[in-house]
């Protein structure tokens, strides 16, 4: 007798408080997996709620979209924004140190100027020491070299980049439907060629162009030979170490 009293004391109720259990753990599932999906999915969840007899997406399938890709140029557009012009001063600095440019030689081979959304590196092709043979877009020796080191600096860096050539007025005699335009194209393009060639991968180019002799230097005449230049801008990337602006290095 007393055996029987035990049996029904342990019945069928448990059977309710396990099934409430488990359809609280998977309520609690399904709230946790729905905060972690993209603001659309979880406005479209919280509308069906709202008013479950109408559809929150009129156009939808009936399938829910996966993660959506951010292209590439819009997060490097975002990685821009959030690079300031202090932060690109100070990653200037490191790349002074990394290629040993001097900050105060007037005939430097090349030089480094910050602009409010880009660094630029400025190669100038004078007779002195040029990055071209005369009247091509074939890379000296110095020119070689020079690009081995800046395609180092701006791995190390990961960052994007944008080459454009120029000419001095009058330094190349058209000819054989060649031009100024088609020589500064193939200088730009050799420079990228070597760049990848160095180990800089191609999808880090965002163009490459040639000016001709359309846009000397503001501050020099037209003809002088230090228009014959080739400038490199530089943009962050999200893989591009931000610098720390407090202590003015890089982290």
């Amino acid at each position: 007798m007393a055996r029987k009293k035990h049996a029904e004391a342990h019945g069928g109720a448990w059977k309710v408080a396990y099934a409430d259990f488990v359809t609280a753990m998977m309520a609690l599932f399904m709230v946790l997996w729905i905060s972690a999906q993209q603001k659309e999915i979880l406005v479209a969840t919280s509308k069906y709620f709202q008013n479950p007899f109408s559809s929150p997406l009129p156009a939808s399938s009936g399938i829910m979209e996966g993660k959506r890709e951010v292209p590439a140029k819009e997060e490097n557009a975002e990685r821009t924004r959030l690079f300031t012009p202090e932060m690109y001063m100070i990653l200037a600095q490191e790349f002074l140190k990394l290629l040993d440019i001097p900050e105060h030689d007037a005939n430097k081979p090349f030089e480094l100027r910050v602009a409010p959304d880009s660094i630029q590196l400025i190669l100038y092709n004078r007779n002195k020491q040029p990055v071209f043979e005369k009247g091509t877009a074939k890379l000296t020796e110095w020119g070689d070299y020079l690009s081995q080191n800046l395609a180092w600096v701006i791995d190390r860096f990961h960052m994007r980049v944008r080459v454009e050539s120029y000419l001095a007025t009058g330094a190349f005699a058209a000819g054989s439907g060649h031009d100024a335009w088609d020589l500064t194209a193939e200088q730009s393009n050799a420079i990228r060629h070597r760049l990848s060639h160095y180990g800089l991968e191609a999808t880090m180019f965002d163009h490459v162009t040639g000016f001709g002799d359309t846009a000397p230097m503001k501050d020099l005449p037209a003809a002088d030979e230090s228009n014959n230049r080739v400038i490199l801008s530089l943009t962050a990337t999200p893989e591009t170490p931000a610098p720390n602006l407090r202590e003015g290095s890089h982290l």
